[in-house]
């Protein structure tokens, strides 16, 4: 077989070994692969950004349903405060999902330590009856 990977020139010992990716360009398994990461990467850093830049937003509908309801809010009080730092410490861990994030990793971690503060504050302030 005469066939090379577009990407990387390797040739194919076989047409089992014919892999398409996404724009239907032929390519080899490592390439495929690689490929593949890539995406997963743009797909992770997208989902950090949308959660960052959502979780004030998600503490202070925690804290208005904790003002009506008390324990449910309570529970999303604390899920709240735990996704948001699990979400900074994910993209602090990681040195290539900093890099994909880019100028995105400031504002991110602002909104994340917002929601943050939201939720110890406002939380203070609900449990000493100032709100």
């Amino acid at each position: 077989m005469t066939q090379a990977c577009s990407r990387c020139g390797t040739f194919f010992k076989s047409e089992r070994d014919v892999m398409f990716n996404d724009a239907g360009d032929v390519v080899c398994e490592r390439c495929f692969d690689v490929g593949e990461i890539d995406a997963a990467g743009a797909r992770t850093a997208s989902w950090v950004k949308s959660t960052a830049y959502f979780s004030p937003l998600f503490a202070m509908g925690a804290l208005i349903i904790w003002r009506l309801f008390s324990i449910p809010g309570l529970l999303l009080v604390v899920a709240s405060v735990m996704s948001s730092a699990g979400v900074l410490a994910t993209m602090f861990k990681n040195d290539g999902l900093r890099t994909r994030l880019g100028a995105h990793v400031l504002p991110a971690s602002v909104f994340l330590l917002a929601a943050i503060g939201i939720c110890v504050v406002g939380g203070l302030l609900l449990m000493l009856g100032g709100f």
